[in-house]
């Protein structure tokens, strides 16, 4: 199984790659997204005898978010209920009655889009009887204010984390320096009090000879 990570610090709104897939091979992108995040998208590549194109979605801790074929559909959605990495996986999906050496590259495009990004405003506008391209407009605006007070939050949160797993560490680190100090003045006390036992005796054996 190949993996191609995507490793950003700033979360994208929207993008899209197109990239080669073998048959029978997967290949992974990597996403940090915040949690209660819209996703949605699209995927697609030109039909192949016997050929099948899938994605695989799994959130944190390999938990299984969305498994779709590109015969049922080439759009997909879904919510990130956890913050943390999350994988978006496509597979090359060869049918058992055809063998792989046979089968083609498929030329796979996929299209993201996150957050304010991803929402429907059309769709919303006649949900909410928004009037005119304007009040539109300041709902796009008020959302994407939105996400990005979200992401804030999410990156100090992060920050939060790391500072206090780097103090741990610190202190953990300081803590074996100590012992390390004390266990070694102690062996240098016990040589000493030793050496000097030892000659002592030594000495004392001397004169009674």
């Amino acid at each position: 199984m190949k993996f191609l990570f995507a490793v950003l610090l700033l979360l994208p709104l929207s993008w899209a790659v197109k990239f080669e897939l073998p048959a029978q091979e997967v290949q992974c992108f990597d996403e940090e997204l915040p949690g209660d995040l819209l996703v949605t998208g699209t995927f697609k590549a030109p039909k192949l005898y016997n050929q099948d194109l899938e994605i695989l979605i799994f959130g944190p801790g390999d938990t299984t978010i969305l498994k779709q074929s590109q015969t049922v559909s080439e759009r997909f959605a879904f919510t990130s209920q956890v913050a943390g990495d999350h994988r978006i996986c496509f597979r090359n999906r060869v049918f058992s009655n055809q063998g792989t050496s046979l089968a083609g590259t498929m030329i796979v495009e996929l299209q993201m889009r996150m957050g304010s990004f991803a929402v429907d405003y059309e769709e919303i506008a006649t949900k909410e009887g928004l009037k005119g391209p304007v009040d539109v407009e300041i709902r796009r605006m008020v959302d994407s204010v939105n996400d990005l007070h979200a992401d804030l939050i999410y990156m100090r949160g992060r920050e939060e984390t790391m500072r206090n797993t780097n103090e741990s560490t610190n202190s953990r680190v300081m803590g074996f320096s100590v012992l390390s100090i004390f266990i070694l003045i102690s062996m240098g006390i016990w040589q000493i009090l030793y050496l000097r036992r030892y000659f002592l005796s030594r000495h004392i054996g001397g004169v009674g000879n």
